[in-house]
């Protein structure tokens, strides 16, 4: 009887826990403008702000896939975002150090207004995502052009 008991209790405990980072924080970066109609031709302006944005949500793509990507249109990329003196950046991960650099695959970010993006986090000149982002934009030799 204990033994049912510490399997329900288990199987309770399991189905209660969630993995909270397993999505990545959807950044407000994308254009309203660039957004394609509703097939109805309704405008839903709920989701503008002053900086005429709309939030993207998805599944999105990493880094190495945007980078292996074909694809002419615009690709919404998960990545961390780290800002360095050299430039801004979307990395597939954070490296160790403190500040952390941009780890692994990375694509040079352009045209991404940093005011829009929620949660990040300054020391010694170096900002930075602790959480994934989500940036939509065109991706080409390696720059991530943000739509908007």
């Amino acid at each position: 009887m204990k033994i049912v008991g510490l399997v329900l209790l288990l199987t309770l405990a399991g189905t209660a826990c969630s993995i909270q980072d397993a999505e990545p924080y959807a950044a407000n970066a994308a254009a309203v403008s660039d957004l394609p109609p509703p097939a109805d031709g309704s405008v839903d302006d709920s989701t503008a702000t002053d900086h005429n944005v709309a939030a993207v949500a998805g599944p999105g793509i990493s880094v190495t896939e945007a980078l292996e990507s074909d694809l002419a249109g615009p690709l919404l990329v998960n990545g961390f975002l780290v800002t360095t003196a050299d430039g801004v950046y979307l990395a597939e991960a954070l490296a160790e150090s403190y500040p952390p650099q941009p780890g692994g695959a990375r694509l040079v970010v352009d045209n991404l207004d940093m005011d829009l993006i929620d949660g990040l986090t300054t020391v010694q000149g170096i900002t930075w995502s602790d959480r994934r982002v989500q940036l939509l934009g065109t991706v080409q030799d390696g720059l991530l052009h943000v739509a908007g």
